[in-house]
C-alpha cells in the first residue's frame, strides 16, 4: 500500500471498503444510562430496542489518547498517512486527529476534512480507497478530495423529530409545530454543517422531495456516485434508487448507518448524496 488511512467509526462506509487493508476506524462511544460501549460492541438492532423502551442514549467522540493510538498503528509501517474524519464542525474529532499528528510530528500525515458526517464521510474514505487502490499517492488522493468537497451533495430526512429536540437542533416550539402538522425536516449538509432547508408531511411524500431535490442538483460533473443511508429503512433505500435509476451514475452505494448518527437521528432516518465520480477524481488530479 502507497499509505495508510485512518478515519473514526461515524464515517459509515459500505462493506468491504470497511475491511480493506490500512484503514483504521478509531472508535466513537454510545452512552447509555451512563454506560459507555464503543459503538463496535453495539448494533443498531440494540440501540433500537433501547429506544423502544424509552431510554436514550448519547455519544462520546474518541479520547486524544485513543485517537493517537490509532495514528500509531497507522504510522507503524512507514507509510504516508491520509486522516479523513468527521466535520470538525459537528465534532471534536479532527480537532483530536490534530493532536496526535503533532505527537507525531516525525511522521508523515495529512489531515482531510470533508466538512461531512456518516455516509459523507464514509464517500471520502470510499474514494480515497479507490484511488489509493488505482496506485495515486497520498498527495494526489488529498488534492483530488479537496477539489470534490464543494461538490457533494447530502440530504438527510429526520422521521422522528424527538432525537433532534433532545440534541438541541430544534427548540421547544419548532419541537411542537413539527409535531402538530406530521412534518419531517429535511437537513442538507452546507460546509460541513446540517441545515434544516425544507419539510415533508410523512416519509413517502420526503422521499419524492428528495428525489426531486437530488435531481435539481447538478453540480456533480459526468456520471456522479450516488450513496443512500438509512438507519433501519432497507425498503426506503430501494424507493431512493429507484427514484434516480434515470441517472446515468457510475455506481450506487448502500450504506448503513452507525449507532454513533443513529443516536443523534432516532429510527426511520435516511438520506442520499449525489457526488463526483472515481472518474471525475481523476481527473482532479491530472488537471
Amino acid at each position: 500500500m502507497s499509505f495508510a488511512i485512518v478515519t473514526d467509526s461515524a464515517a459509515d462506509v459500505e462493506s468491504p471498503i470497511d475491511k480493506s487493508e490500512d484503514l483504521y476506524f478509531v472508535p466513537t462511544s454510545v452512552i447509555i444510562d451512563e454506560k459507555e460501549f464503543l459503538d463496535t460492541e453495539i448494533t443498531n438492532e440494540e440501540l433500537l430496542q433501547v429506544f423502544a423502551a424509552g431510554k436514550i442514549s448519547t455519544t462520546s467522540q474518541p479520547s486524544p489518547d485513543l485517537l493517537l493510538q490509532y495514528y500509531q498503528k497507522a504510522v507503524a509501517n512507514d507509510l504516508p498517512v491520509l486522516g479523513i474524519h468527521t466535520s470538525s464542525k459537528l465534532s471534536g474529532i479532527f480537532n483530536g486527529a490534530m493532536l496526535a499528528r503533532r505527537e507525531l510530528e516525525d511522521h508523515d500525515i495529512e489531515l482531510f476534512d470533508g466538512y461531512s458526517a456518516s455516509f459523507g464521510t464514509g464517500y471520502f474514505v470510499t474514494m480515497a480507497v479507490k484511488l489509493r487502490d488505482l496506485g495515486f499517492s497520498r498527495d494526489q488522493v488529498f488534492t483530488a478530495l479537496q477539489k470534490a468537497r464543494d461538490h457533494v451533495h447530502l440530504e438527510v430526512l429526520i422521521d422522528d423529530i424527538e432525537y433532534l429536540k433532545r440534541g438541541g437542533r430544534v427548540n421547544l416550539g419548532q419541537y411542537w409545530f413539527l409535531k402538530a402538522f406530521g412534518l419531517k425536516p429535511i437537513i442538507i449538509n452546507q460546509q460541513g454543517e446540517l441545515n434544516r432547508v425544507s419539510f415533508s408531511f410523512g416519509v413517502d411524500s420526503g422521499v419524492k422531495k428528495l428525489i426531486k431535490r437530488i435531481h435539481n442538483y447538478h453540480d456533480y460533473g459526468s456520471r456522479p456516485v450516488i450513496l443512500v443511508g438509512h438507519a433501519n429503512s432497507p425498503d426506503i433505500i430501494e424507493k431512493l434508487l429507484a427514484g434516480v435509476i434515470d441517472i446515468d451514475c457510475e455506481a450506487t452505494y448502500r450504506v448503513k448507518i452507525s449507532a454513533t448518527l443513529l443516536s443523534h437521528t432516532g429510527p426511520g432516518a435516511f438520506g442520499i448524496i449525489i457526488a463526483p465520480s472515481l472518474e471525475t477524481l481523476q481527473s482532479f488530479i491530472d488537471a
